[in-house]
């Protein structure tokens, strides 16, 4: 059996083709990754104030619970949180020293902590105590990563509502 070129097609990409693919395929990535980078950051930040929630959750319903005064300590320069009893008896000088803090995710600091009625913190520890019989003391918590806007979260003394809101830049 003879074959012949006549009939014969050539089956394959011109350099043309493969090359138009490879700038489609390089312009599309060039828009993706950029936005994917900046979603990992926002993950960071919407984790760390997660565990901030979840921290204060925990120190409001252990209060509740177990008839003690809790609380949630932060620590603006080690840029960690963590809930437990408050041991501020006696005249102890570090009612805070048994809490076990877990490090914020990624990139995000705390950066201030604003009490009602009093003067913002921005460095050292902070103590937010929790009561028996529900109470805690309300403050707003300012979380930020990198240039992106920064997150606000907002504890309230009596509702256990929690409120999370984008930085307003002053």
């Amino acid at each position: 059996m003879r074959i012949s070129g006549a009939g014969n097609s050539n089956r394959g990409f011109t350099l043309l083709e493969l090359v138009m693919v490879m700038l489609i395929i390089g312009l599309v990535m060039g828009v993706v990754i950029p936005r994917v980078g900046s979603g990992l950051l926002g993950d960071d930040l919407r984790g760390a104030v997660r565990m901030a929630m979840a921290e204060v959750d925990r120190a409001r319903s252990e209060a509740l619970t177990s008839g003690e005064t809790w609380c949630v300590v932060f620590d603006l320069d080690g840029n960690g949180l963590g809930a437990g009893v408050y041991n501020g008896s006696a005249g102890e000088d570090a009612p805070d020293r048994n809490i076990a803090l877990r490090e914020l995710p990624g990139s995000v600091r705390l950066v201030e902590i604003v009490p009602q009625g009093a003067e913002s913190v921005r460095e050292g520890r902070m103590l937010l105590p929790f009561f028996p019989n529900g109470l805690g003391m309300p403050a707003s918590l300012v979380f930020r990563s990198g240039e992106e806007p920064g997150r606000v979260l907002t504890i309230k003394a009596v509702n256990p509502t929690i409120t999370v809101s984008e930085e307003v830049a002053s």
